[in-house]
């Protein structure tokens, strides 16, 4: 699988924090955010398989 590029993983962050404030699934949303902005300020740090998964999760939650 390719290197996935850590812009990926942000630009979920900011689709994921512009979520609308009555969504009842908000806190979710948040809480998955805080995962990947975290994950994403350490990409350097993060082997291949955590990569992934945050890519996944991601691309799993913006769709």
């Amino acid at each position: 699988m390719p290197p996935v590029p850590v812009g990926l993983i942000l630009q979920a962050v900011g689709q994921l924090r512009s979520r609308s404030d009555d969504n009842p699934d908000n806190a979710v949303f948040d809480a998955a955010a805080g995962l990947l902005e975290h994950i994403a300020g350490t990409w350097d740090q993060q082997d291949d398989p955590t990569r992934e998964r945050a890519a996944a999760l991601a691309q799993a939650l913006v769709l």
